[in-house]
């Protein structure tokens, strides 16, 4: 958050944005970003979102979720917003028509207990809202982190737990069409193992990928899509574009 930053400032950014490439669909800011907003602003999130939606903005990020429960939190991002403040502002972007991603960083210093509770929170979400479009599980990439180094996390999970992550997604947030499978933080033989283990998403090419690579992770910047096909063509799957809220291309 960038400490100069309101809401004028995110509007802006969008109307820019959309200057450039009206046609563009803008999937932008994180839960965090709006609560700094309405701090600066001196509004509420829900008049933040409002503005943003009336500015342009189509999707919000499901970031800064990591692990759902504040006594993890409290540990790995004690500067980021609570849980309660998390679940309100997304609650209250998907009321307004506003749909998210959601997300779970997982791997840190969280137990499996953790990772369950944080899973129900998104389930019960969905129940209510329908809003999210996918989930993102991100696997914690430990290398660089100061975190891993004073430590307090562990050295990321493991190549089972991953696998978990997206199995267990898969079966119990029965609500969810999409499990996203991010191909920067586990390699692209990896990324087709969770394809055959629950996964149904790719995730996109992407161009740059800093917090990824800067972390410690290797092959994060781009994936071309001829790669792309040759992962899912050789599990028997047809290779499919799609828009931000998973409609064919």
């Amino acid at each position: 958050m960038h400490p100069d930053f309101s809401v004028e400032t995110y509007c802006d950014l969008i109307s820019w944005v959309h200057e450039v490439g009206p046609h563009l669909h803008l999937h932008a800011f994180s839960p965090d970003e709006v609560s700094h907003a309405a701090g600066k602003s001196d509004l509420s999130s829900a008049e933040v979102l409002e503005r943003l939606k009336s500015s342009g903005l189509g999707s919000l990020q499901g970031t800064a979720a990591e692990i759902l429960v504040d006594t993890v939190r409290a540990l790995i991002c004690p500067r980021k917003l609570s849980t309660y403040e998390w679940v309100r502002i997304i609650k209250e972007a998907h009321n307004l028509g506003i749909r998210s991603t959601a997300t779970i960083m997982y791997g840190s210093c969280e137990t499996s207990e953790n990772r369950a509770e944080h899973l129900g929170i998104l389930r019960e979400i969905q129940d209510e809202t329908h809003g999210f479009t996918e989930l993102v599980p991100l696997t914690y990439v430990h290398t660089n982190t100061p975190l891993f180094k004073a430590g307090i996390t562990r050295a990321g999970a493991t190549g089972r737990e991953d696998l978990l992550m997206i199995a267990v997604s898969r079966l119990f947030l029965d609500n969810f069409d999409n499990i996203q499978v991010p191909w920067g933080k586990l390699g692209l033989k990896m990324t087709q193992i969770m394809l055959l283990a629950g996964g149904n998403d790719l995730a996109g090419t992407m161009f740059s990928d800093d917090i990824t690579v800067t972390a410690g992770a290797t092959d994060a910047d781009y994936l071309d899509p001829l790669m792309m096909d040759r992962l899912v063509s050789d599990l028997g799957r047809t290779l499919q574009e799609r828009t931000t809220l998973y409609e064919p291309v």
